[in-house]
């Protein structure tokens, strides 16, 4: 979804820090843009963590998200001075065609057969990717895919926005292309 996390940068949830993948350096520089920080990090959790400029795209676009803020801490506990936040969509879409995807269930399940949503209703790996457009509600924009937690669904018109506005870090892989090889 976007280009590398800086090295010199972790964030932190609820005042634990989660360290940026690969080693550390030592980066004296405090405000985001001294860092190389872009609208959108990229991380080793698969969070969407978005800029305020990139925020304000998404919620004009998408209303069924939660954006949570997060700080980033630079080394030797210097916080970030610029607002990011995660986004975490919500209500899950439900239009992974199941019968034209290939996929593998967690668990060795065999797809969607408990109604309780439990896990054997969760897809572990996606070899073919394949979304019915005419099940996805006009209003979403930015979404999770029903049994898919790992995958971002982002329509083109708000990838056009964000393009649009400039902002920097985000990666798109159109669905008939995914997964990428």
């Amino acid at each position: 979804m976007a280009s590398t996390f800086p090295k010199s940068v972790t964030y932190t949830i609820d005042g634990a820090p989660v360290p940026p993948p690969g080693p550390q350096r030592d980066d004296k520089r405090s405000t985001a843009a001294a860092m190389g920080l872009r609208d959108s990090l990229r991380n080793t959790d698969s969070l969407l963590v978005v800029s305020q400029a990139l925020r304000s795209v998404i919620e004009a676009h998408e209303k069924h998200v939660e954006l949570l803020p997060v700080t980033l801490v630079a080394p030797k506990k210097k916080k970030v001075d610029a607002p990011y936040f995660i986004v975490n969509p919500l209500d899950a879409v439900d239009a992974l065609d199941i019968g034209a995807s290939a996929l593998r269930w967690k668990n060795g399940g065999q797809g969607p057969s408990r109604k309780d949503g439990g896990i054997d209703d969760s897809v572990d790996r996606i070899e073919k990717l394949v979304v019915d457009e005419k099940r996805i509600p006009a209003d979403r924009s930015l979404f999770l895919l029903k049994h898919v937690d790992f995958v971002i669904v982002m329509r083109a018109s708000l990838l056009a926005a964000i393009e649009s506005a400039g902002l920097t870090g985000v990666e798109a892989i159109r669905v008939e292309d995914y997964p990428p090889a």
